[in-house]
């Protein structure tokens, strides 16, 4: 294992891949050495960016020869590397599997539907919200609804690394779909769970208020979700 320099994240808060870095990097309080990348600036194309990461994505981290572009194996990384001894260990093979397992929903499920609502407000500016959309997001935050009325975590009853992808994911969808948290009462109390966390206000509070703003200059109060009868 070789620590010989503080990793390299290059990021913007406002991500919210980013934030669950963020956030395991506060809750482990890892030395890292930041540098942003505006996305709203379109900072992530240019040629100097590029070079280090042709997939123009953030997070990316690089430590020393390794360098790593998805923010599930970022998460993976950190927590081996400096997790040793904290609530974060992964401890046992089962343990492994189902943090994998649940990093995957994140990675494939959750936040696959919530971009896709969420770069529609971002990306066209668009101020209406698809029914199908809503309901595909929906779909997994039930079966979210389901894991946690079994455990009080996503993968057992001890917070890991699993959690801190899906609350950043969760969080984010949830400026918009502001009723999931009334509806959906074992995610809501995961929720308030996560929120305590002191991590939580600089690992993705932060860059979830500045996401807000972005958001409320682009629909000025007129995000809708479109009737049935529009579709």
């Amino acid at each position: 294992m070789s620590t010989l320099t503080s990793p390299i994240l290059y990021f913007d808060n406002r991500s919210p891949p980013v934030r669950s870095v963020l956030l395991v990097i506060n809750y482990l309080n890892i030395p890292v050495e930041y540098k942003l990348i505006d996305l709203f600036k379109v900072e992530h194309l240019k040629e100097e960016f590029l070079k280090i990461n042709p997939f123009h994505t953030v997070p990316c981290l690089k430590h020393n020869e390794l360098l790593l572009t998805d923010s599930h194996a970022i998460l993976m990384y950190l927590c081996d590397l400096y997790g040793k001894g904290s609530l974060l260990e992964i401890k046992t093979e089962k343990d492994r599997a189902l943090i994998m397992n649940f990093l995957m929903f994140n990675a494939t499920i959750l936040f696959e539907r919530e971009k896709i609502i969420m770069r529609k407000i971002f990306v066209t500016g668009s101020k209406e919200v698809d029914p199908k959309e809503v309901g595909a997001v929906e779909e997994a935050v039930d079966y979210l609804n389901k894991i946690l009325g079994e455990s009080e975590f996503v993968a057992g009853n001890q917070v890991s690394i699993a959690d801190l992808s899906i609350v950043a994911s969760f969080s984010t969808i949830n400026l918009v779909l502001t009723f999931l948290e009334e509806k959906y009462q074992n995610v809501s109390k995961w929720f308030k769970k996560m929120k305590q966390l002191p991590c939580y206000e600089k690992g993705n509070q932060e860059g979830l208020t500045a996401l807000q703003e972005v958001m409320d200059n682009i629909c000025q109060g007129e995000l809708k979700l479109k009737s049935k009868s529009e579709m």
